[in-house]
C-alpha cells in the first residue's frame, strides 16, 4: 500500500477539523482541495454531508461529489444546487421515491424531477459524470432521453443495481447519450 501524499494528508487533516467543528469559517479552498477535502470528510462519516450546508461558501469550488454512502432527503438534494458540479454520484434513492414518484408506475421513480431539483443550470451544462449506485431502483419510462437533454456534456454514466423496466432500455440508453464514453451497468436487473 503506497503512502498518502502530503496533499492527501493535508486534506484529511482539514476534513477531520471540519468533522470536529474545529475550523475557522473564513477559509476558502481551490477546486482540487475542495474535492479531496469533501471526499475525505464523507469517508470519515457519510452524515458529514450535512456540513456542506454550512460550508457552501468555503467549498464553493467543489466540482466532484460522491454521495454513494450518504442518506438523501429532499432538503439535502436541493442544497446541491449551491455547487457547480461536473461529477455527481448518488447512493440509495429509495427514501426519495415518495417525493419523486413516477405518475404512471408505483414502483418507479421520476429521476428527471429529482435531477432538476438537485442540479443547477451551470452544473447541467458542464456535468461529465453521473452515477446511481442504489439498490434495485427503477426509473420512469423514457428517463434516458430527458436526462440526456438535461446533461448534454455527459460522458460517463454509472447505473449500478438499477432495474431495467422496459424492452430495449439498454438500446434507448446508448442512443440517448451520444457523447457517452463510459457506461457502467454493473448488476443491472
Amino acid at each position: 500500500m503506497p503512502l498518502p501524499s502530503l496533499f492527501q494528508l493535508a486534506a484529511k487533516s482539514v476534513a477531520q477539523r471540519i468533522h470536529d467543528d474545529n475550523i475557522p469559517s473564513d477559509f476558502k479552498l481551490d477546486i482540487k482541495s475542495s474535492n479531496e477535502v469533501v471526499r475525505q470528510l464523507l469517508k470519515l462519516d457519510p452524515k458529514n454531508i450535512e456540513k456542506l450546508k454550512t460550508l457552501k461558501n468555503q467549498l464553493s469550488r467543489l466540482r466532484e461529489l460522491n454521495l454513494s454512502e450518504c442518506e438523501h432527503d429532499v432538503e439535502g438534494i436541493s442544497d446541491l444546487k449551491n455547487f457547480k458540479l461536473n461529477s455527481l454520484e448518488f447512493g440509495n434513492l429509495y427514501d426519495l421515491k415518495t417525493e419523486f414518484p413516477d405518475p404512471k408506475l408505483w414502483y418507479s421513480m421520476d429521476i428527471v424531477s429529482l435531477l432538476k431539483r438537485a442540479v443547477n443550470t451551470d452544473s447541467r451544462k458542464m456535468m461529465v459524470h453521473l452515477g446511481f449506485t442504489g439498490e434495485e431502483e427503477a426509473f420512469m419510462k423514457g428517463w434516458e432521453k430527458k436526462v440526456s437533454k438535461l446533461f448534454p456534456s455527459l460522458q460517463s454514466l454509472k447505473i449500478i443495481c438499477t432495474v431495467f423496466c422496459q424492452q430495449n432500455q439498454l438500446t434507448n440508453l446508448c442512443n440517448s447519450f451520444p457523447n457517452l464514453r463510459t457506461l457502467d451497468i454493473s448488476s443491472v436487473l
